[in-house]
Protein backbone atom coordinates (compact mmCIF):
# COMPACT_ATOMS: atom_id res chain seq x y z
CA UNK A 1 0.00 0.00 0.00
CA UNK A 2 2.73 2.41 0.94
CA UNK A 3 4.48 2.01 -2.41
CA UNK A 4 1.31 2.67 -4.38
CA UNK A 5 0.47 5.69 -2.25
CA UNK A 6 3.98 7.08 -2.68
CA UNK A 7 3.65 6.85 -6.47
CA UNK A 8 0.45 8.89 -6.75
CA UNK A 9 0.88 11.99 -8.88
CA UNK A 10 -1.89 14.53 -8.31
CA UNK A 11 -0.78 16.46 -11.40
CA UNK A 12 -1.44 13.50 -13.73
CA UNK A 13 -4.36 14.11 -16.11
CA UNK A 14 -6.43 11.92 -18.43
CA UNK A 15 -7.29 12.70 -22.08
CA UNK A 16 -10.04 15.15 -21.02
CA UNK A 17 -7.57 17.01 -18.76
CA UNK A 18 -9.36 15.84 -15.63
CA UNK A 19 -7.20 14.74 -12.70
CA UNK A 20 -6.77 10.97 -12.40
CA UNK A 21 -6.21 11.04 -8.64
CA UNK A 22 -8.20 13.41 -6.46
CA UNK A 23 -6.79 14.19 -2.99
CA UNK A 24 -10.24 13.74 -1.41
CA UNK A 25 -10.57 10.22 -2.84
CA UNK A 26 -7.04 9.26 -1.79
CA UNK A 27 -7.68 10.46 1.78
CA UNK A 28 -10.92 8.46 1.90
CA UNK A 29 -9.02 5.36 0.77
CA UNK A 30 -6.36 5.92 3.43
CA UNK A 31 -9.07 6.27 6.09
CA UNK A 32 -10.61 2.94 5.07
CA UNK A 33 -7.32 1.06 5.56
CA UNK A 34 -7.88 0.82 9.33
CA UNK A 35 -11.31 -0.74 9.01
CA UNK A 36 -10.02 -3.11 6.33
CA UNK A 37 -7.26 -4.29 8.67
CA UNK A 38 -9.81 -4.85 11.46
CA UNK A 39 -12.03 -6.93 9.15
CA UNK A 40 -9.05 -9.03 8.07
CA UNK A 41 -8.18 -9.72 11.72
CA UNK A 42 -11.78 -10.78 12.38
CA UNK A 43 -11.70 -13.14 9.40
CA UNK A 44 -8.41 -14.63 10.57
CA UNK A 45 -9.77 -15.25 14.07
CA UNK A 46 -12.94 -16.78 12.66
CA UNK A 47 -10.90 -19.07 10.42
CA UNK A 48 -8.64 -20.17 13.30
CA UNK A 49 -11.66 -20.80 15.54
CA UNK A 50 -13.24 -22.90 12.76
CA UNK A 51 -10.05 -24.94 12.46
CA UNK A 52 -10.11 -25.70 16.17
CA UNK A 53 -13.75 -26.75 16.22
CA UNK A 54 -13.75 -29.05 13.20
CA UNK A 55 -13.39 -32.73 13.87
CA UNK A 56 -11.27 -34.90 11.66
CA UNK A 57 -11.59 -38.54 10.65
CA UNK A 58 -7.81 -38.79 10.42
CA UNK A 59 -5.84 -40.28 13.24
CA UNK A 60 -2.49 -39.15 14.54
CA UNK A 61 -0.59 -36.21 13.09
CA UNK A 62 -1.93 -36.65 9.55
CA UNK A 63 -2.97 -33.41 7.84
CA UNK A 64 -5.65 -33.40 5.19
CA UNK A 65 -4.59 -32.57 1.65
CA UNK A 66 -6.25 -30.34 -0.90
CA UNK A 67 -8.76 -32.96 -2.16
CA UNK A 68 -9.32 -34.79 1.13
CA UNK A 69 -12.67 -34.29 2.81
Amino acid sequence: MRVSLDNIDFEERDNNLKPIFKPKDVLADIASIGTMADKLKELELSYKKDLLTTTSKNRGDVEEGFDDE
